[in-house]
């Protein structure tokens, strides 16, 4: 199976769009699933192939941010108020981890 990380993302705020925050929160988490679990690819064949951005890419800062933000909006919608402002706080921490390096 081809993982379209960016095609799940943008489903998912689809689904958030449409008001159906739940499939949103299972695509938000489907996609940050496959990212966390293919940071060990050792080729880039099989990165590409299964079009996941790079380990460490700024493509792959966005998607997950884009993930974390859009769970945690579709969180909100749910009522689950402490996992999405957990999901707003890790999008705050990668996003000022990131600023820091880029900085430096």
């Amino acid at each position: 199976e081809s993982f379209f990380v960016t095609a799940i993302l943008n489903r998912a705020v689809c689904y958030l769009a449409l008001g159906d925050p739940s499939k949103s929160i299972d695509d938000c988490d489907r996609a940050l699933d496959i990212l966390s679990n293919h940071n060990l690819l050792s080729s880039a064949k099989a990165v590409s192939s299964a079009h996941i951005p790079f380990p460490g890419s700024n493509e792959r800062l966005q998607c997950v941010f884009a993930g974390l933000l859009r769970r945690g909006a579709a969180k909100s919608q749910t009522m689950k108020i402490n996992g999405a402002l957990d999901d707003l706080k890790m999008a705050r921490d990668l996003m000022r981890s990131y600023e820091k390096i880029k900085s430096t």
